[in-house]
């Protein structure tokens, strides 16, 4: 008895929702230039935008961020206390970032200090061209 290999079994749901989703597409489609859809979607003249009022509209400008997202349920439950937006980062923080932009720095500066010229770039010989 040899092994018989098969392929699986073609799945009938996938045509049926393709066929679906071509006529929902075309259901819109006629929806939108019917004869109905020119009452319906005739804008006001009021709702046309104006000249001065297209660009950046800046909403929420006047917004305290820091109480939660509009239309959130999640709010920062202490305000007064910690600051959401711009979180002060502490001590720690600030000596890491300083110690390593100036072991950085003081790093790269080594070929400086030889008397041959050490042109091996950034990254030193492994790096990626």
């Amino acid at each position: 008895a040899g092994v018989v290999l098969s392929a699986p079994p073609i799945k009938p749901s996938s045509h049926t929702a393709r066929a679906k989703m071509v006529l929902l597409t075309l259901g819109r489609a006629a929806a939108r230039s019917g004869p109905l859809a020119r009452f319906v979607a005739q804008t006001p003249p009021s709702a046309l935008a104006v000249p001065s009022s297209i660009g950046a509209v800046r909403r929420f400008a006047d917004y305290d961020w820091n109480m939660g997202v509009p239309g959130s349920r999640i709010r920062n439950p202490d305000p007064q206390g910690y600051n959401d937006v711009a979180p002060g980062m502490g001590f720690k923080w600030w000596a890491l970032m300083l110690t390593s932009g100036a072991c950085f720095v003081w790093g790269n500066t080594y070929d400086l200090s030889r008397g041959v010229n050490i042109a091996i770039g950034l990254f030193g010989p492994n790096a990626p061209m």
